[in-house]
């Protein structure tokens, strides 16, 4: 069995989120309860500690990992929230003194609505190519500094740009983080949340 037909046999069985509101898909949120239950998941890890490349601006995922006692240490391009990290993800490596237990990995989508006006934003790439390599490029960082015991949280969804549809959570789980098995799928529709863990 290839990866990709282990991912879309998870997919088929994959467990529901519940979506309770309180967001706005259109800007680039995600429903809250993924992160709620991924905190969940780490909560029961060695050092409880998770990254974010691509935090949103308003910190908002704060709340969840604390609730569960987990720690969580953000990068974000336009900080309004006193814990975010301002950083460059696709160049800056996490400033902490422990490896982590969990990477939360929602990027930014190709061909997206414009994210900020940061020369350095990702949706304000127009190149697919060049989008992919920044993608590839923070997701070797994040298995860097990651457990081997840990887990990553990616989620993505299909959807339609430049007249072709573009299966991002196939992608997320099978072509960027290498040595990774998927564990578990969740959805919440329209987005996918895709668990990852090392190979045993």
């Amino acid at each position: 069995m290839t990866e990709l037909d282990r991912y879309r046999a998870k997919r088929r069985k994959a467990v529901a989120i519940p979506d309770k509101g309180g967001y706005d898909i259109n800007s680039g949120q995600m429903n809250p309860e993924i992160y709620r239950k991924f905190a969940g998941l780490i909560a029961g890890t060695r050092l409880r500690s998770v990254y974010e490349p691509f935090a949103g601006s308003d910190g908002s995922s704060f709340q969840h990992f604390d609730a569960v006692g987990v720690s969580l240490y953000a990068h974000s391009l336009v900080c309004n929230h006193p814990r975010l990290v301002e950083a460059d993800s696709t160049t800056t490596i996490p400033d902490y003194d422990y490896l982590f237990s969990g990477v939360m990995f929602h990027p930014p989508y190709f061909g997206s609505a414009l994210l900020s006006d940061d020369d350095r934003e990702i949706s304000l790439i127009s190149d697919e190519d060049e989008w992919v390599l920044e993608i590839e490029g923070v997701a070797a960082i994040c298995m860097d500094i990651m457990l081997r015991d840990g887990f990553v949280c990616a989620v993505g969804r299909r959807y339609r740009h430049g007249g072709k549809e573009i299966k991002l959570d196939e992608w997320l789980a099978t072509k960027i983080f290498h040595g990774m098995k998927v564990h578990e799928v969740w959805t919440s529709i329209p987005d996918i949340a895709i668990i990852m863990k090392f190979e045993e």
